[in-house]
Parts: C-alpha cells; sequence; structure tokens
C-alpha cells in the first residue's frame, strides 16, 4: 500500500509540475507579446498591461529590466504615494510615483497629478492629466522580466525560422517527458537502493 501510496504522490507531483511548467510558458509568453517600446501605448488585457522598466528614474522600487503590472485605476481611487503609468505629451510611456494631487476647481472635474522619479531630484515638469495616465502598478519583479524576455527572443527567432515552430513544441514536450519518467522513477530507485527487499517466490 505504501509503494502505492508514494506512486500516486509522484504522479500527482509530476502533474502539477507540468501544468506550472505550461502556465509559466504561457504567462511568459504572453507578457511578452505585451511589452510595448517606451514610444509607444500599453496594449490592454482584461484590464492590465504589461510593461518593461526601461530607464532607472524608479530604480528604488522599479528596478531597470523589471517587469511591471499595470491596471486600469479610476482617477479618483489613486492617492499619493502610488507608482502610476501614464502616457506624456510626446508620446513616451512613462511610470513614476504621485507625489501630490491637484484637485479642481470645477466640480465633477477630474484632478490631474504631480509625478516624480524616485531616483531624479526633480519633479516631472508637467502635472499629469487623469485622461493620460494607463494605471496604477500592482506588480513588479525581475524573474518574470527574464523569463518574458527569453520568449521573446524565443518567438522572434521562431518567426525567422518557421521550421522550429514544430520542433519547439517536440522539444518542450520531450523534456517535461523526460523530467515526469525521472519523477516518477525516484520512489522505485529508493526501494532498490535499501530497505525492504522484494518478496522471494520460492
Amino acid at each position: 500500500m505504501t509503494g502505492k501510496r508514494a506512486a500516486k504522490a509522484s504522479r500527482a507531483r509530476s502533474r502539477v509540475f507540468g501544468f506550472l511548467f505550461y502556465l509559466a510558458l504561457a504567462a511568459a509568453l504572453a507578457a511578452a507579446l505585451s511589452l510595448r517600446s517606451a514610444s509607444s501605448a500599453p496594449r490592454m488585457l482584461l484590464g492590465h498591461a504589461f510593461l518593461r522598466v526601461l530607464s532607472g528614474s524608479m530604480q528604488g522600487e522599479l528596478p531597470e529590466g523589471s517587469l511591471i503590472v499595470i491596471r486600469r485605476t479610476a482617477p479618483q481611487k489613486l492617492a499619493i504615494g502610488d507608482n502610476i503609468t501614464y502616457i506624456a505629451s510626446d508620446g513616451s510611456v512613462i511610470t513614476h510615483k504621485i507625489e501630490s494631487i491637484v484637485r479642481p476647481s470645477a466640480f465633477g472635474e477630474p484632478p490631474s497629478f504631480v509625478t516624480r522619479g524616485i531616483a531624479n531630484p526633480y519633479r516631472d515638469s508637467e502635472p499629469v492629466p487623469a485622461a493620460a495616465v494607463v494605471g496604477k502598478v500592482i506588480f513588479s519583479t525581475m524573474f518574470f522580466a527574464r523569463a518574458a524576455a527569453f520568449a521573446k527572443d524565443i518567438s522572434g527567432f521562431l518567426l525567422r525560422y518557421p521550421v522550429f515552430l514544430v520542433l519547439f513544441p517536440v522539444l518542450i514536450g520531450a523534456t517535461v517527458f523526460s523530467l515526469r519518467v525521472y519523477v516518477t522513477s525516484k520512489p522505485s530507485r529508493r526501494a532498490g537502493e535499501g530497505g525492504t527487499a522484494p518478496p522471494q517466490r520460492g
């Protein structure tokens, strides 16, 4: 019974590993496809966008090269200290911290935001109007940035050499299968190395 339980647990771990592997791959590919340069508007997906930090103006919190997740947020819900992504007057996409909020004089008009990159000595030259705000930064990571950059390089390579569009899934499948075989074979190897010997027929 113990051997059967160990085999079931090993198969379960293998399935979970395979699921997480493909989930991470899909997330990295989705992030890579969503990345935009500093001079183009982010692509929103279900109210969220993925961007890569291209400068060091937010180095203390959002290091250069990190991947950030932006959520579309109503201007009235933004507060001092929030990191927001906005489109500047020259069309560039900037992510800076809100230092103060300029309340409108007319009732019902949206506010504007005074921002600054925390590594910059001065505030941004122009207040950010609410209409220019893309959203609020809700997550940042360096790990997924590297994964997304790798996936982007892979996707570019596959587009240049279409024959690998067939070979790449085969390679991924073979890798997952090999790891699954390795994981599931661990309990049997341990049983053979020591402990209970297999029953002998006389």
